[in-house]
C-alpha cells in the first residue's frame, strides 16, 4: 500500500515537472519568446514571435512524443528477449531503420514537389520504408538471440550490424546526388523538428499514442512474459499471440520515431532502467506509464539543452543524448557482466 501511494505521488510529479519542462521548452531558446508571441499566435497575428511560437510548440510536442514513443520500444524489447541490455538503437533495429529511411529518401526525395501529392508520397515512402527497416532488424535480432544467448554477445552484434548499415549507406551515397546526401545526413543528425506538414505531425501523435495505449493494453501479459516462456505458457498465454502483440507495437514505435526524428540514440535503453529504479517494481502496469513520462523529460530535456537558450548555435540531439546515456550503458555492461561471473 505504501509503495502504491509512493509511485502514485511521484508520478504526479514527474508529470508535473514533465508539463513544466513542456512550457519552458516553448519560451527559451536562441530566441527569448515573450508572452506577447503566444497571443500573437492565438490571433493568427503573422508576426515573427508567432511563427516562433507555432515551431517551438511544435518541436516540444515532437520531442515529448518520441522520447515516450522509443522508451516504450525499449521497454517492450526488454520483455520480449529477456535482456536488460536490448532497445531499438543497441540492437541495431534503428539502424534498420535508418537504412530503409536512407533508401526512401534517396528514392523519393526528388519528387516531394514535383507533381500534386508529391509530398505525401515522399513521407509515406520514408514512414513506411523505416517501419519495414526496424521489423526486419527485429526478425534477424530475434534469430540471433536464440543462437546468442549472453546479452554482451547481442550488444556486440548490435555493434556489428550499425557498423554494417553505415558502411552499407556510405557505399549508396557514392550513386546518389549531392542534394539527397544533404538531406539524409541533416536527418541522421536526430531532431525534433516538426514536419512542415501539420498533417505529418497529427500521424506521429496518432501512431505513438495507439501503441502506447496498446502497450497499456497488454501490460499484465508483459508481467507474465517477464517470467519465462514456460511460465506463461503454463499460465493460459498463447505464447505466439502474445509475442507478436509485443514485437509489433516495439518495431512499429521504433520505425515511426526514427523515420520523424532520424536515428535517437540510447533512449530505449536508458529510461526502462531509470523507470525501475525510481518506481522499485517490475510491473508494467507502472512501468509503462513510467517510462512514457521519463521519457518525454528526457527528450524535452536534450531538446532543451540542443538549441543552448540564449545563443545562436543549435545542436544536433543525439550527442547530448549520448554524453548523458553512454556511461549509463557501460555501468549496465559491467554490472552485467559480474552477474554473469
Amino acid at each position: 500500500m505504501k509503495d502504491s501511494r509512493r509511485n502514485l505521488v511521484l508520478f504526479i510529479f514527474l508529470v508535473s515537472f514533465c508539463f513544466s519542462l513542456f512550457i519552458l521548452r516553448i519560451f527559451l531558446g536562441s530566441v527569448w519568446l515573450s508572452p506577447r508571441g503566444i497571443f500573437d499566435f492565438f490571433s493568427n497575428n503573422g508576426s515573427p514571435a508567432a511563427f516562433i511560437f507555432k515551431v517551438r510548440i511544435g518541436r516540444a510536442i515532437m520531442a515529448l512524443f518520441a522520447g515516450a514513443g522509443l522508451s516504450v520500444a525499449g521497454l517492450l524489447l526488454q520483455v520480449y528477449f529477456r535482456n536488460p541490455l536490448a532497445g531499438p538503437f543497441v540492437l541495431g533495429i534503428n539502424s534498420g531503420a535508418s537504412l530503409g529511411a536512407a533508401l526512401a529518401i534517396m528514392v523519393f526525395s526528388g519528387i516531394g514537389g514535383s507533381f500534386s501529392g508529391g509530398i505525401f508520397l515522399y513521407h509515406s515512402g520514408v514512414l513506411l520504408f523505416s517501419c519495414l527497416g526496424a521489423f526486419l532488424m527485429v526478425v534477424i535480432v530475434s534469430i540471433v538471440s536464440a543462437r546468442v544467448t549472453s546479452n554482451t554477445g547481442l550488444l556486440i552484434f548490435g555493434v556489428l550490424v550499425g557498423y554494417f548499415i553505415n558502411a552499407a549507406i556510405s557505399i549508396f551515397s557514392y550513386f546518389s546526388v549531392p542534394e539527397k546526401i544533404k538531406i539524409y545526413f541533416l536527418w541522421a543528425e536526430g531532431s525534433f523538428n516538426p514536419p512542415n506538414q501539420g498533417w505529418m505531425m497529427n500521424l506521429f501523435v496518432a501512431f505513438v499514442l495507439f501503441f502506447i495505449f496498446f502497450a497499456l493494453f497488454i501490460s499484465k501479459n508483459l508481467n507474465i512474459m517477464k517470467l519465462g516462456d514456460n511460465y506463461a505458457q503454463s499460465s493460459g498465454v498463447n505464447l505466439v499471440l502474445a509475442k507478436v502483440s509485443i514485437i509489433i507495437p516495439a518495431g512499429f514505435l521504433s520505425g515511426i520515431v526514427t523515420s520523424f526524428c532520424g536515428p535517437i540514440a540510447f533512449v530505449g535503453l536508458f529510461v526502462p532502467h531509470v523507470a525501475r529504479m525510481a518506481f522499485h517494481t517490475e510491473d508494467h502496469r507502472v512501468l509503462v506509464p513510467g517510462v512514457v513520462v521519463l521519457g518525454g523529460i528526457m527528450a524535452l530535456l536534450a531538446d532543451l539543452v540542443a538549441q543552448l537558450p540564449g545563443l545562436s548555435y543549435v545542436l544536433p540531439v543525439n550527442p547530448i543524448l549520448t554524453l548523458v546515456s553512454a556511461p549509463f550503458v557501460l555501468f549496465l555492461i559491467l554490472k552485467n557482466g559480474r552477474t554473469n561471473g
